[in-house]
């Protein structure tokens, strides 16, 4: 059985303040029955990956895992305002995202430099998260699986079964995470539906199959990311071939995230009306605030 696996992408929110009031909600209500074999991955901002695994450290917390929102595709050099791979892995990170849309469209990451971030990641010793989706545009013009196995073949093209059988890191972890994510369903509202998704995910699975076998794609895990809240995560994680999601807006508040995180497969209860997304005034306050575009509305 493949691991499930969650993801809270944080993008460019949260500050040290009300990450720590979103982990202090985290470990003050603690699972009702939690789900055996599931990893739960946190990206935060860069400069929060240290402050976060000290804090996991000083709460002996194994539950959450610490990961990387993106990183560079070399190992080191003169790349201002970039982070390598080991910079990630020495704060705590134990996984990284690679090829996020944002990241392609905003900073222009190519095909080829998602490859060798692929690389990169597992020679630092972190597990790879590679998103991959098409546009509206190509949606509708019928490409959705010629862009989705180009992507594939381009940023797997150096990764093989001797790379999985030497990667350093946590073994309970994935040997590869593939994220579905229809670039048209991100931030957006829109979430792809049920047939849609699991088409994709039929796709990619396929793939890697025909590149890994099952044997090794059973070690290796598959979600959905795009618009997913409490309210529509039961739609993509009782597909047959999705593990879990990664969770963008909704994983900002620390019970909006268990809510997005939940399963109707049975494995698990987050239990007790957790989605209802409460924690500290305080951490509350800041929040509203930070997820805010308007700088004048901080409190």
């Amino acid at each position: 059985m493949r691991t499930p696996v969650y993801i809270a992408n944080w993008k460019m929110f949260h500050s040290l303040e009300t990450a720590d009031a979103w982990l202090n909600w985290w470990f003050t209500h603690p699972l009702i029955d939690p789900p055996g074999n599931c990893a739960t991955i946190v990206c935060p901002p860069s400069p929060l990956l240290y402050p976060m695994f000290s804090e996991l450290q000083r709460w002996r917390h194994d539950e959450l895992r610490l990961g990387g929102q993106a990183l560079h595709h070399s190992f080191k050099g003169a790349f201002t305002g970039d982070v390598s791979g080991v910079a990630l892995w020495s704060v705590g990170a134990q996984a990284v995202l690679v090829g996020h849309s944002e990241r392609r469209h905003q900073h222009k990451e190519t095909d080829d430099q998602i490859a060798e971030m692929m690389r990169q990641a597992y020679l630092c010793g972190l597990m790879p998260m590679l998103c991959i989706g098409e546009t509206q545009d190509e949606r509708d013009s019928g490409d959705t699986v010629s862009v989705l196995v180009r992507q594939l073949s381009t940023a797997l093209a150096s990764i093989d079964a001797t790379t999985f059988a030497h990667r350093q890191g946590d073994p309970d972890l994935p040997t590869l995470v593939i994220a579905y994510e229809p670039i048209w369903a991100i931030g957006t509202g829109r979430s792809a539906t049920a047939p849609l998704a699991q088409e994709a995910l039929a796709v990619i699975e396929h793939w890697l199959i025909e590149k890994y076998g099952e044997v090794e794609v059973g070690k290796m895990s598959l979600v959905y990311g795009g618009s997913v809240t409490a309210d529509n995560v039961a739609t993509f994680t009782a597909l047959p071939e999705c593990d879990g999601v990664l969770v963008g807006g909704a994983s900002l508040d620390p019970g909006q995230f268990q809510g997005s995180s939940s399963r109707d497969d049975g494995a698990g209860d987050w239990g007790d009306g957790r989605a209802s997304g409460e924690f500290d005034r305080d951490g509350r306050e800041a929040l509203a605030w930070i997820s805010s575009s308007d700088e004048s509305e901080r409190p």
